[in-house]
């Protein structure tokens, strides 16, 4: 019972498109939020998404890593600006190439891909619409999943949507990154959590029924769990307050 266990366990590392595919405009890749933030100097001590890692430029020693880590799953995230420079409209094929050079080179090396759709980067016209506070962000969210399975769901089994929600609806709204923009009401806040949660389910449907293979959909939670020092009330109420704070 054990070896089958261990036979099906994934040990894998992750990373996000942002934090190391650099190449913020090459190949026809639009503008993101994180791109956005980076040219108004909101990143601390003055960091930019540009270059980081240029993952996108040396992707074959960055592979060559991931294999000699021994792990058998990589999960990454897709930047949604790479394969949809506008959030909307026409898909930017040399995007498209990129994953499939990415995906195709960890099946050589039997690593399975587990593909984020989301990891905090917004396109910036979307950002600019509204966001998550502009339900026409649901319809092109879906678009976006559509366009995701359509091209790699004949390889890819496992799929997220979301990265840690909640961080993105506290980057974009109730700590905006750098104090740059102005902190939304609570009214605001739930309306993004509302349209989220729509964005994920349409996501989820489309992943399904875009996907020519079975595939596994789900999302990656931040959480927290706070025990009480003592039964007291008052330790009670504290660890409830610090695991739903934000």
């Amino acid at each position: 019972k054990e070896e089958a266990i261990m036979k099906d366990f994934l040990f894998g590392v992750s990373t996000s498109a942002t934090q190391i595919e650099g190449a913020y405009q090459q190949d026809g890749k639009g503008l993101s939020v994180w791109d956005h933030y980076s040219a108004r100097g909101l990143i601390e001590n003055g960091h930019t998404c540009y270059t980081t890692c240029d993952s996108y430029n040396r992707l074959d020693e960055d592979l060559a890593l991931i294999k000699g880590l021994g792990v058998n799953s990589y999960r990454f995230s897709i930047n949604w600006s790479r394969i949809q420079p506008l959030g909307s409209g026409p898909i930017n094929e040399k995007g498209v190439a990129y994953y499939n050079r990415l995906i195709d080179g960890l099946l050589a090396m039997g690593v399975k891909p587990m593909v984020t759709l989301f990891h905090w980067d917004l396109p910036l016209p979307l950002y600019e619409a509204g966001g998550f506070l502009n339900r026409d962000i649901v319809e092109r969210f879906a678009e976006y999943a559509r366009i995701v399975a359509e091209n790699f769901g004949d390889r890819v089994e496992l799929f997220t949507v979301f990265n840690e929600p909640l961080v993105v609806l506290d980057f974009l709204y109730v700590r905006p990154v750098g104090g740059g923009d102005a902190v939304r009401t609570n009214q605001e806040v739930f309306e993004g959590v509302h349209n989220l949660l729509l964005c994920n389910a349409a996501a989820t449907e489309a992943l399904r029924k875009y996907s020519k293979k079975k595939i596994q959909v789900g999302m990656v939670n931040c959480t927290q769990l706070k025990v009480p020092a003592t039964n007291s009330a008052e330790d009670i109420e504290a660890a409830r307050a610090a695991v739903f704070a934000i």
